[in-house]
């Protein structure tokens, strides 16, 4: 599997350059689309972004999509003095963007109070259980049933 994941990741990065050369560069250069070359070529860049940001950082695609489309189409508006088309997706994307970005930090903070929650609640559940008599010895006798189960337990490599 890792042959084939390399392969994906090569081939995303060959996929990145026409967008990079052909929009980003030579599109302005040439000017083949006339008053819109600005335009493909902040594009151009930013699909390359976003092709080698999925490569590079895979763990961060759900973010490095419309991050990347939010500033290429903000640029792109910016370019063409704000066309109308270009600024209502630029508008919408940084809106979806900042969304998304809201509602994982809100996410974040609700997870972080459960697992303080938890912990508490653990903490509370061991201090009631070590009040009460003989736990000292179960937990002795647990510890030498644990290292004699793992005195002949087999070393299996993982598969």
């Amino acid at each position: 599997h890792r042959g084939l994941r390399k392969r994906a990741k090569q081939m995303t990065l060959v996929m990145a350059a026409p967008y990079i050369v052909g929009w980003g560069i030579l599109t302005p250069a040439l000017r083949l689309f006339g008053p819109l070359s600005p335009a493909c070529a902040v594009m151009g860049w930013s699909a390359g972004a976003i092709l080698i940001g999925l490569v590079v950082a895979p763990r961060y695609s759900f973010y490095i999509v419309p991050v990347s489309l939010s500033l290429g189409y903000t640029l792109a508006a910016i370019l063409m003095q704000a066309l109308p088309e270009l600024t209502v997706l630029a508008s919408g994307f940084s809106f979806f963007t900042t969304t998304i970005w809201l509602k994982r930090r809100s996410a974040v903070a609700v997870a972080n109070q459960l697992v303080a929650d938890d912990i508490a609640t653990y903490d509370e559940i061991w201090r009631a259980k070590l009040t009460k008599p003989h736990t000292a010895e179960d937990l002795a006798v647990l510890a030498v049933a644990w290292s004699e189960s793992m005195e002949v337990a087999v070393d299996e490599p993982k598969v």
